[in-house]
Protein backbone atom coordinates (compact mmCIF):
# COMPACT_ATOMS: atom_id res chain seq x y z
CA UNK A 1 0.00 0.00 0.00
CA UNK A 2 1.57 3.51 -0.86
CA UNK A 3 1.66 6.62 1.20
CA UNK A 4 -0.41 8.67 -0.29
CA UNK A 5 -3.47 6.40 0.00
CA UNK A 6 -3.39 6.27 3.62
CA UNK A 7 -3.20 10.00 3.83
CA UNK A 8 -6.66 11.89 4.02
CA UNK A 9 -8.41 13.02 0.87
CA UNK A 10 -9.06 16.91 1.99
CA UNK A 11 -8.01 19.01 3.73
CA UNK A 12 -10.62 19.05 6.61
CA UNK A 13 -10.32 15.52 6.95
CA UNK A 14 -6.79 16.24 7.77
CA UNK A 15 -7.20 18.88 10.29
CA UNK A 16 -9.89 17.10 11.99
CA UNK A 17 -7.98 14.09 12.73
CA UNK A 18 -4.90 16.02 13.93
CA UNK A 19 -7.49 17.48 15.65
CA UNK A 20 -8.71 14.62 17.53
CA UNK A 21 -5.51 13.39 18.21
CA UNK A 22 -4.47 16.81 20.26
CA UNK A 23 -7.63 16.75 22.49
CA UNK A 24 -6.89 12.96 22.88
CA UNK A 25 -3.23 13.61 24.54
CA UNK A 26 -4.70 16.59 26.47
CA UNK A 27 -7.24 14.44 28.18
CA UNK A 28 -4.71 12.27 28.80
CA UNK A 29 -1.94 14.74 30.56
CA UNK A 30 -3.24 15.06 33.98
CA UNK A 31 0.09 17.52 35.00
CA UNK A 32 -2.38 20.30 32.33
CA UNK A 33 -2.46 23.44 35.04
CA UNK A 34 -6.11 24.95 35.64
CA UNK A 35 -7.26 27.86 33.68
CA UNK A 36 -8.73 30.28 36.25
CA UNK A 37 -9.87 34.20 35.18
CA UNK A 38 -7.35 36.93 36.56
CA UNK A 39 -8.25 40.60 36.58
CA UNK A 40 -12.10 42.50 36.78
CA UNK A 41 -14.70 42.54 34.14
CA UNK A 42 -13.93 45.82 31.42
CA UNK A 43 -15.98 48.38 31.93
CA UNK A 44 -18.50 47.78 29.12
CA UNK A 45 -19.64 44.44 30.64
CA UNK A 46 -20.21 46.41 34.19
CA UNK A 47 -22.53 48.49 32.81
CA UNK A 48 -24.50 46.01 30.54
CA UNK A 49 -24.69 44.01 33.89
CA UNK A 50 -26.15 47.26 36.36
CA UNK A 51 -27.07 49.63 33.72
CA UNK A 52 -30.58 47.83 32.17
CA UNK A 53 -31.96 48.17 35.70
CA UNK A 54 -31.30 51.33 36.52
CA UNK A 55 -32.59 52.50 33.39
CA UNK A 56 -35.80 50.76 33.59
CA UNK A 57 -36.68 51.74 37.10
CA UNK A 58 -35.01 55.43 36.17
CA UNK A 59 -32.85 55.85 39.07
CA UNK A 60 -31.84 58.95 38.31
CA UNK A 61 -29.26 59.50 41.15
CA UNK A 62 -27.52 56.18 40.33
CA UNK A 63 -27.31 56.63 36.55
CA UNK A 64 -26.19 60.32 37.06
CA UNK A 65 -23.26 58.64 39.76
CA UNK A 66 -22.42 56.09 36.73
CA UNK A 67 -21.85 58.49 34.01
CA UNK A 68 -19.97 60.51 36.49
CA UNK A 69 -17.65 57.56 37.33
CA UNK A 70 -17.23 55.29 34.13
CA UNK A 71 -14.91 56.37 31.13
CA UNK A 72 -15.68 54.06 29.07
CA UNK A 73 -19.42 53.83 28.71
CA UNK A 74 -20.67 52.33 25.35
CA UNK A 75 -22.32 54.10 22.56
CA UNK A 76 -25.48 52.12 23.25
CA UNK A 77 -26.02 52.57 26.59
CA UNK A 78 -25.11 55.98 26.07
CA UNK A 79 -28.10 56.64 24.05
CA UNK A 80 -30.21 55.05 26.63
CA UNK A 81 -29.13 57.04 29.51
CA UNK A 82 -30.30 60.21 27.68
CA UNK A 83 -33.40 58.33 26.44
CA UNK A 84 -34.36 57.82 29.64
CA UNK A 85 -33.33 61.18 30.84
CA UNK A 86 -36.07 62.30 28.33
CA UNK A 87 -38.75 59.62 28.93
CA UNK A 88 -38.75 60.32 32.97
CA UNK A 89 -41.15 62.83 34.73
CA UNK A 90 -40.13 65.66 36.40
CA UNK A 91 -40.89 64.05 40.01
CA UNK A 92 -38.16 61.62 39.12
CA UNK A 93 -35.27 64.74 39.20
CA UNK A 94 -36.13 66.14 42.61
CA UNK A 95 -39.11 66.88 44.94
CA UNK A 96 -42.77 65.94 44.03
CA UNK A 97 -44.02 69.17 44.31
CA UNK A 98 -45.57 71.02 41.22
CA UNK A 99 -44.08 74.59 42.45
CA UNK A 100 -40.56 72.49 42.00
CA UNK A 101 -41.14 71.40 38.50
CA UNK A 102 -38.75 73.97 37.20
CA UNK A 103 -36.10 73.08 39.28
CA UNK A 104 -36.72 69.76 38.40
CA UNK A 105 -36.48 70.81 34.60
CA UNK A 106 -32.88 72.19 35.26
CA UNK A 107 -31.84 69.17 36.41
CA UNK A 108 -32.72 66.78 33.62
CA UNK A 109 -30.68 69.40 31.26
CA UNK A 110 -27.77 69.67 33.12
CA UNK A 111 -27.80 66.07 33.31
CA UNK A 112 -28.28 65.71 29.84
CA UNK A 113 -25.53 68.05 29.24
CA UNK A 114 -23.00 65.19 31.16
CA UNK A 115 -24.23 62.71 29.12
CA UNK A 116 -24.22 64.53 25.83
CA UNK A 117 -20.37 65.24 26.93
CA UNK A 118 -19.61 61.01 27.16
CA UNK A 119 -17.03 60.17 24.80
CA UNK A 120 -18.57 58.45 22.09
CA UNK A 121 -17.75 57.58 18.26
CA UNK A 122 -20.18 59.48 16.04
CA UNK A 123 -19.96 57.06 13.34
CA UNK A 124 -21.06 54.49 15.75
CA UNK A 125 -23.86 56.59 17.74
CA UNK A 126 -25.29 57.23 14.37
CA UNK A 127 -26.66 54.00 13.74
CA UNK A 128 -28.23 53.62 16.85
CA UNK A 129 -29.99 56.87 16.33
CA UNK A 130 -31.68 55.70 13.39
CA UNK A 131 -33.91 53.35 15.30
CA UNK A 132 -34.55 56.04 17.60
CA UNK A 133 -38.07 57.75 16.80
CA UNK A 134 -38.60 60.74 15.11
CA UNK A 135 -40.42 62.34 17.86
CA UNK A 136 -37.59 61.21 20.26
CA UNK A 137 -35.35 62.71 17.51
CA UNK A 138 -36.65 66.19 17.40
CA UNK A 139 -37.08 66.92 21.31
CA UNK A 140 -33.08 65.80 21.46
CA UNK A 141 -32.45 68.40 18.83
CA UNK A 142 -34.63 70.91 20.21
CA UNK A 143 -32.92 70.18 23.95
CA UNK A 144 -29.54 70.47 21.88
CA UNK A 145 -30.25 73.83 20.93
CA UNK A 146 -31.12 74.85 24.39
CA UNK A 147 -28.03 73.50 25.33
CA UNK A 148 -25.92 75.20 23.05
CA UNK A 149 -27.65 78.74 24.21
CA UNK A 150 -26.36 77.99 28.17
CA UNK A 151 -23.18 76.57 26.95
CA UNK A 152 -22.31 79.64 24.91
CA UNK A 153 -22.47 81.52 28.08
CA UNK A 154 -20.25 79.63 30.19
CA UNK A 155 -17.36 79.08 28.38
CA UNK A 156 -16.89 75.44 28.53
CA UNK A 157 -15.98 74.69 24.60
CA UNK A 158 -15.67 70.74 25.06
CA UNK A 159 -19.57 70.79 25.93
CA UNK A 160 -20.02 73.36 23.05
CA UNK A 161 -18.57 71.01 20.57
CA UNK A 162 -20.14 68.25 21.91
CA UNK A 163 -22.92 69.63 21.13
CA UNK A 164 -22.68 70.42 17.92
CA UNK A 165 -21.37 66.67 17.04
CA UNK A 166 -24.73 65.29 18.51
CA UNK A 167 -27.01 67.95 16.19
CA UNK A 168 -24.89 66.19 13.13
CA UNK A 169 -25.49 62.85 14.23
CA UNK A 170 -29.14 63.65 14.93
CA UNK A 171 -29.37 65.49 11.48
CA UNK A 172 -27.31 62.67 9.61
CA UNK A 173 -29.46 59.66 11.43
CA UNK A 174 -33.00 61.35 10.15
CA UNK A 175 -31.90 63.29 7.16
CA UNK A 176 -35.01 61.95 5.60
CA UNK A 177 -37.47 62.40 7.92
CA UNK A 178 -36.24 65.84 8.05
CA UNK A 179 -36.74 66.38 4.77
CA UNK A 180 -40.07 64.89 4.26
CA UNK A 181 -41.67 66.46 7.60
CA UNK A 182 -43.97 68.80 6.98
CA UNK A 183 -44.42 70.35 10.54
CA UNK A 184 -43.47 73.50 10.95
CA UNK A 185 -41.67 72.21 14.64
CA UNK A 186 -39.12 70.87 12.18
CA UNK A 187 -38.61 73.11 9.61
CA UNK A 188 -38.11 75.84 12.69
CA UNK A 189 -35.45 73.10 13.87
CA UNK A 190 -33.77 73.13 10.35
CA UNK A 191 -33.60 77.08 10.32
CA UNK A 192 -32.30 77.17 13.98
CA UNK A 193 -29.60 74.52 13.05
CA UNK A 194 -28.62 76.58 10.18
CA UNK A 195 -28.61 80.20 11.56
CA UNK A 196 -26.00 78.40 14.25
CA UNK A 197 -23.75 77.14 11.43
CA UNK A 198 -23.79 80.83 9.59
CA UNK A 199 -22.59 82.18 13.01
CA UNK A 200 -19.80 79.55 13.46
CA UNK A 201 -18.76 80.49 9.94
CA UNK A 202 -18.95 84.13 10.53
CA UNK A 203 -17.10 83.50 14.07
CA UNK A 204 -13.98 81.33 12.17
CA UNK A 205 -13.92 84.20 9.46
CA UNK A 206 -13.49 86.78 12.50
CA UNK A 207 -11.46 84.43 14.11
CA UNK A 208 -8.97 83.94 11.17
CA UNK A 209 -8.47 87.45 10.32
CA UNK A 210 -7.83 89.17 13.79
CA UNK A 211 -5.35 86.02 15.25
CA UNK A 212 -2.38 86.59 12.69
CA UNK A 213 -3.03 90.89 13.99
CA UNK A 214 -2.86 89.29 17.97
CA UNK A 215 0.22 87.70 17.27
CA UNK A 216 1.84 90.17 15.58
CA UNK A 217 0.96 92.48 18.47
CA UNK A 218 2.20 89.86 20.86
CA UNK A 219 5.69 89.48 18.94
CA UNK A 220 5.98 92.89 18.72
CA UNK A 221 5.95 93.12 14.82
CA UNK A 222 5.34 95.61 12.34
CA UNK A 223 2.96 95.23 9.42
CA UNK A 224 4.50 95.67 6.32
CA UNK A 225 2.43 97.29 3.78
CA UNK A 226 1.79 95.66 0.42
CA UNK A 227 3.28 96.96 -2.27
CA UNK A 228 -0.13 97.19 -4.23
CA UNK A 229 -1.19 99.63 -1.09
CA UNK A 230 1.44 102.55 -1.78
CA UNK A 231 0.15 105.48 -3.26
CA UNK A 232 1.28 106.91 -6.37
CA UNK A 233 0.84 110.59 -7.97
CA UNK A 234 1.60 110.50 -11.41
CA UNK A 235 1.61 113.82 -13.28
CA UNK A 236 1.33 114.70 -16.86
CA UNK A 237 3.83 117.04 -18.60
CA UNK A 238 3.42 118.85 -21.92
CA UNK A 239 6.21 119.14 -23.72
Amino acid sequence: MCFFCSQPSHLATLIGSQTTEVLELSTQDDDLPNWEFVGSLSQPIQLYQILPNLLVDQNIDKVAEIVDTFTDIPELLVLNIVEMYFAAPHEKFGAKKKSNEEKNETRRRELLLRAFAIPITDTLMVQHLRQVEFVLARKMMATLFELIELSTGDGNESHFEQLLIWIGMVLNAHYCNFILSKEDETRDQLVTALTIVNQLEASLHLIGTTLPLIKMITHKQLIRPAVSQKVYNIEILDL
